[in-house]
């Protein structure tokens, strides 16, 4: 799927898009399994169809589908091998993380980078 950089997740709000964002941005230093990684790819098919559509309640509900897929343990069970994020997981987070990034005023901005907005 192409975004736009102004697609239509603009019916979404900057709060929305930067919660998104972030959960979308968490999963690139993850290590799952394959399962995991499909859990991860559904989640992103979610959010890709909420964007182009500009559906909150579908950019919402894939974005907790996100935060869920995290390992609550800090180990794998033993004989469950987890692998980095593939390829096209990467690729397809970036996409995201730029088309929701430039929706809510943070397209252009660093991570850390000071916002500007102290007068100091």
């Amino acid at each position: 799927m192409e975004l736009s950089e102004q697609g239509a997740v603009a019916a979404c709000s900057a709060e929305d898009c930067d919660e998104a964002a972030e959960a979308v941005a968490g999963i690139t230093g993850l290590v799952l399994t394959a399962t995991g990684w499909e859990r991860v790819r559904r989640a992103l098919d979610r959010m890709e169809s909420a964007v182009g559509s500009g559906n909150a309640d579908v950019l919402n509900a894939a974005t907790g589908q996100l935060e869920l897929v995290s390992p609550v343990r800090i180990r794998t069970p033993l004989g469950e091998e987890g692998e980095p994020a593939p390829h096209d997981v990467l690729e397809r987070a970036n996409r995201l993380v730029h088309a929701l990034r430039s929706e809510s005023g943070d397209g252009d901005r660093v991570e850390g980078e000071p916002t500007g907005d102290d007068p100091h």
